[in-house]
């Protein structure tokens, strides 16, 4: 047995005042507003409690709406209150009526006892719910063909509350079942008669809410707005605007006489449906609202001139959940559809997203069921690591613009190859992070989010290729002592470590968009678009193959190559240093041995996390990985800055000479103590000079004489 709880409904008909409570037959009937219904509550041993008769609520205000003559109060309607028996129950009156036929009489009060049985908590069988989605299909159709005439009110209101008290036990049933119901509504609302006074009718439930609207095309000069509203999830209310223009109601209110030759003008119905969730729309789809527009007048309106509009308030494209143990970023990507009820799906035709409007607004050229499909795309946004690697890449340009001006600015290491190269480091690594701070997050604009993960695909892979060619200068100087200088090495460095990343650039570039699929566009004003994987949509950066095969492999490769220079030249250093006996030479080549375990360390570590993040989905390892990943990359700057400008002497020396100058420079002469000092660091330079020619000599002549 499957168990319906009571809710509260209520309908809203502009009224002036409330039907007071009322004491009818020993049966207490509680206030009311109009449109409403009051469910009987009895004190009578035989038959205790609440739930076993209704009464509804009406206004004869509501038909003059607007008058001041009308001083008309509300009243329950005795002439249709309904009484049930106390022993009846949902299973027992729907056997009654399955097999007999459908007049105005019996089908109101059906409607009213089935509405009394599932409001007050009665135990509904899954044989009941089904009869009753059963029965509301036939009511629906039956008045749609014509056979069937009954009252809006209070037929809708009967069957609509039943429907929304039913809806939490819809899991078990089939797609075709669940889709009925709102079909049912739509049929019953489009084609039930309204007083011919008040020419409306407005129904507000927990699971939908229905207006309805009798209009002639005569009287039809502009658009027709909606504005109806439901309660959310989070108890606030939402609006759907929805606007159907005059256009759409000429072509539904019109209709060619083939034997007259004349254009006949009609009245319609226009009703429309906020549907809470899609309850009665069961897809795979992640669905907000749903709203059904139609106009029954027995057209099938089609290819509109100017499109249907509907506005969604409380769905944004951007959102972000503030939870302090995971916050993510929720980026939804909107689909503007309608629900094919031949097909049991959402299709896009006729339909597109106005990515300009703010609200979001969906266009549709037909009338159905429509909705705005909400794809989200949650990724971590962690505003921790944001600014740590914000800082941390400020930082690394920093520190590696200083490295370039300091190189720049020596004499003496610009005579060598090694100095310009780690210029060409330091600049590609700079170039990189300030794109990375400036791009990264474009992902609004898919040509500029494009160019931005091309520049960071390339600056990115000059830097490794330039560490590689530093790496092969490291080799060359302190490994093959006999290499003979070449004086256009620099000039094949530069087109080795500039043209080879975009060659792979451009083939990764030209692969991914060539195997990009045609997509029809879901937004207004767009023909058929390309959709490369070349980056992701939550960041300008690389994704899937073109990550793997267009920057791991190619940085991997380049990883290998240079930690195997590193242990060759790891092991000559060992060497040398322990065939040289002088304390500066031994604490020079200490320090190249640092300098280069360091470059490899902290370059080659931060992409062994990128290939890491790729092994798991899990949230806790991708938090993980990609804290080290944002701040080994973002301080790949400071650490090159460190090891170089900062613990080099003599690099040290270009730039803190100036400072320390200026902070004495009052003083007239050294101390003793200083004056010594500078005399043991021109020492130093001079014994590490006649260090490394007598390592070369040495060699060179023990060769000789072999």
């Amino acid at each position: 047995m499957v168990a319906t709880t009571e809710q509260t409904i209520t309908t809203e008909i502009i009224s002036t005042g409330i039907c007071s409570g009322q004491l009818i037959d020993d049966v207490w009937y509680p206030p009311a507003e109009p449109g409403t219904v009051a469910l009987g509550e009895s004190n009578h041993t035989d038959c205790p409690g609440k739930g076993r008769s209704l009464v509804p609520c009406v206004d004869k205000c509501s038909y003059n709406a607007g008058s001041e003559n009308c001083s008309s109060t509300p009243k329950f309607d005795l002439e249709n209150l309904v009484k049930i028996n106390c022993n009846a129950t949902v299973d027992t009156i729907m056997s009654e009526v399955r097999n007999s036929p459908l007049t105005s009489s019996n089908v109101m009060a059906t409607s009213a006892a089935i509405h009394i049985l599932t409001s007050v908590g009665a135990n509904v069988s899954r044989s009941g719910v089904l009869d009753i989605v059963d029965y509301m299909g036939r009511v629906g159709k039956a008045m749609k063909n014509g056979s069937l005439e009954i009252d809006l009110f209070p037929t809708l209101v009967y069957l609509g509350m039943t429907s929304s008290y039913i809806t939490p036990d819809l899991s078990h049933m089939n797609n075709t079942l669940r889709q009925s119901i709102g079909k049912s509504l739509a049929q019953i609302a489009t084609n039930g008669k309204l007083d011919q006074k008040s020419k409306r009718f407005k129904l507000k439930t927990p699971a939908f809410t229905i207006e309805a609207v009798d209009v002639h095309y005569s009287v039809t000069n502009g658009s027709v707005h909606f504005s109806p509203q439901i309660s959310g999830n989070n108890s606030l209310m939402t609006s759907v605007n929805v606007t159907i223009p005059h256009s759409a109601m000429r072509n539904a209110l019109s209709n060619f006489n083939s034997t007259t030759g004349v254009m006949e003008r009609k009245e319609g119905r226009v009703a429309v449906i906020l549907y809470k969730n899609d309850n009665y729309f069961p897809s795979n789809r992640s669905v907000n609202y749903v709203v059904s527009v139609d106009i029954g007048a027995g057209n099938h309106v089609r290819d509109l001139p100017e499109p249907i509009r509907i506005d969604f308030p409380r769905i944004e494209e951007e959102l972000e959940t503030m939870n302090p143990t995971k916050q993510k970023l929720i980026r939804n990507k909107l689909t503007c559809v309608y629900w094919n009820y031949t097909q049991e799906r959402w299709l896009t035709d006729g339909c597109c997203y106005n990515h300009t409007s703010n609200p979001p607004q969906c266009l549709c050229t037909h009338l159905t069921n429509f909705a705005i499909l909400v794809k989200p795309e949650k990724f971590p946004n962690d505003h921790v690591l944001s600014s740590v690697s914000l800082v941390g890449c400020l930082l690394s340009v920093a520190g590696l613009t200083l490295t370039v001006i300091v190189i720049a600015c020596s004499r003496e290491l610009k005579k060598f190859r090694s100095g310009s190269i780690l210029q060409h480091i330091c600049i590609n690594l700079s170039i990189a992070y300030v794109i990375f701070m400036a791009g990264i997050s474009q992902t609004r604009n898919p040509q500029a989010c494009t160019a931005v993960a091309m520049l960071l695909h390339y600056f990115f892979l000059t830097s490794w290729f330039w560490m590689s060619v530093y790496s092969s200068e490291m080799y060359d100087s302190l490994v093959r002592v006999f290499s003979k200088y070449e004086s256009r090495a620099m000039l094949r460095n530069c087109l080795f470590s500039y043209i080879t990343p975009a060659v792979v650039v451009a083939l990764t570039a030209g692969l991914a968009f060539n195997t990009a699929s045609l997509e029809e566009s879901t937004i207004c004003g767009e023909g058929p678009t390309a959709r490369p994987n070349y980056h992701a949509r939550n960041s300008c950066w690389l994704k899937g193959l073109p990550l793997t095969l267009g920057f791991l492999l190619p940085v991997g490769i380049l990883l290998l190559y240079n930690s195997l220079v590193f242990i060759l030249v790891l092991r000559e250093l060992t060497a040398q240093n322990s065939r040289v006996q002088s304390k500066a030479l031994k604490r020079t080549v200490r320090q190249n041995l640092i300098m280069a375990v360091t470059m490899v360390f902290i370059m080659g570590l931060t992409w062994l996390t990128g290939y890491l993040m790729l092994i798991s989905e899990n949230e806790t390892y991708l938090r993980i990985t990609g804290w080290l990943f944002a701040l080994f990359n973002a301080f790949q700057g400071v650490g090159v800055f460190a090891m170089t400008t900062l613990r080099r002497e003599d690099m040290r020396q270009i730039w803190w000479n100036p400072i320390r100058r200026l902070t004495i420079r009052n003083s007239v002469t050294l101390t003793p103590n200083q004056s010594t000092r500078a005399g043991s660091r021109r020492s130093i330079s001079r014994t590490f000079s006649t260090a490394i020619l007598s390592i070369r000599l040495d060699r060179k002549f023990s060769s000789k004489k072999v």
